[in-house]
């Protein structure tokens, strides 16, 4: 009975320490993953008074390029078709800036996306830049709250373990003296007795 006693106090932390990882392990995962999913998903939005080039904007605004996607003018015009007059879209057509999606090999920190939006704002043909900056603070301070929040809890249980382990060595000490001195008394060490 005693032995399984001291077993069962030397199993459960080891088994809590071995549950708190690999929880840790697979929410890490899930979070690296919900990132890629959000940065297939996530474009900053440019338009420009002339067509744009990705060497351009990857060397003058140092930003790393995924892919550049053009938004076809034809396509911003037939959904404004209804509501405007014959004049008014061929005007249109000539006036009309052209529209482009930038998806970037990593997701952005909030101050990176500051920088970003900067660097690019001082390219000259570039009229307007669009990051969704407040949609993009919320999901990505939510990310690091998460990631956060479990390094916290893996650290304290972790502590928590070794002083369980701490003392159910140190009971094992005590209860194990005799036979551990004995053995010490023959020549053995301490590793060879415990």
């Amino acid at each position: 009975m005693k032995f399984l006693k001291s077993l069962i106090s030397l199993i459960i932390p080891l088994f809590i320490v071995l549950t708190t990882f690999s929880l840790y392990s697979a929410i890490s995962i899930v979070v690296n993953d919900y990132k890629k999913i959000i940065i297939s998903d996530y474009a900053i939005m440019v338009v420009s008074n002339t067509p744009l080039i990705k060497t351009n904007i990857t060397k003058l605004a140092n930003i790393k390029v995924q892919n550049i996607q053009t938004l076809k003018r034809d396509q911003i015009i037939e959904n404004l078709k209804s509501d405007l007059s014959n004049t008014s879209i061929k005007l249109l057509k000539q006036k009309l800036p052209f529209f482009y999606k930038i998806y970037l090999n990593d997701y952005p920190t909030t101050s990176q996306l500051k920088i970003i939006k900067n660097q690019l704002k001082k390219i000259s043909n570039i009229k307007r830049v669009e990051t969704f900056s407040s949609d993009h603070t919320k999901i990505y301070s939510l990310l690091i709250l998460i990631e956060r929040i479990i390094i916290v809890v893996l650290f304290f249980i972790i502590i928590f373990a070794l002083l369980i382990f701490s003392k159910q060595i140190k009971i094992w000490f005590f209860e194990h003296n005799n036979r551990i001195s004995i053995i010490e008394y023959h020549g053995g060490s301490i590793i060879y007795s415990a």
